[in-house]
């Protein structure tokens, strides 16, 4: 597999979402009721690609859609922040908020409850792990054979999630398909930037995340990793993997 930076490796295996907002099934009613109200309540995630704060300043790129439609919709737009997935949809289906603007996984549940907007992109899930210590010394075989490479060398893993992520039950159906146990943790109040940096510091093994936040996150570990001293490079060398 091609190594993708310094520090970090993508392992690419065969797990593919679409990413899309998602909303409640709207009616006619729901945009009078926006439009009544003034104001476009929407709710996303804090990490690094969708809702962040930079020098006082609210960016991401969820709100700028967001602001686009609440633009055109001739509205305000309230975003309101929630890192628990099924807290978000819970709260759509309440009627607390008018969409939730997440890369979610377009599943048979989620589809008969929701409507989805059509998808905007498309991302893969990435498993996360770290090399060994000594992989500058070793030889490609040997960091290979201490790598996992496809989905049957997850079994009798220990894989943490975040609460309510569809990862979660990708897991578990793969389990059954490769005939082995794959021990799934769901973190509640976490995100996927949280995870991957527990595996980064060695706190756990392996976590699942969108390749769009591991993405920033490898570049992240990458620059940060650079500006330490040797023996911390070592210890935070770590791996993604698309599953």
């Amino acid at each position: 597999m091609k190594r993708t930076g310094h520090f970090f490796l993508i392992l690419l295996m065969s797990l593919f979402s679409s990413c899309s907002r998602k909303e409640r099934k709207l009616n006619l009613n729901d945009f009078e009721k926006v439009k009544n109200r003034g104001k476009l309540i929407a709710v996303t995630l804090n990490n690094s690609t969708d809702y962040f704060i930079y020098k006082g300043e609210p960016m991401g790129y969820q709100l700028e859609l967001l602001q686009s439609l609440a633009d055109y919709l001739n509205t305000e737009l309230e975003v309101v922040v929630k890192n628990d997935i099924d807290e978000s949809l819970n709260a759509l289906d309440k009627g607390e908020c008018d969409l939730v603007a997440m890369n979610l996984i377009i599943n048979k549940p989620r589809s008969e409850q929701f409507s989805f907007t059509i998808p905007i992109g498309q991302c893969k899930q990435v498993l996360v792990q770290r090399k060994p210590l000594d992989y500058k010394e070793i030889s490609t075989d040997e960091m290979e054979s201490s790598l996992i490479r496809n989905q049957i060398d997850l079994g009798n893993k220990v894989i943490y999630v975040v609460k309510g992520s569809a990862s979660s039950h990708r897991l578990k159906n793969l389990a059954e398909e490769i005939g082995k146990e794959i021990t799934v943790i769901e973190v509640p109040d976490y995100e996927e930037e949280q995870l991957i940096k527990m595996v980064s510091d060695g706190t756990i093994d392996y976590t699942v995340a969108n390749d769009d936040v591991a993405k920033v996150a490898l570049k992240y570990y990458e620059n940060n990793t650079k500006k330490l001293g040797h023996s911390v490079q070592r210890r935070r060398s770590s791996t993604f993997a698309h599953i």
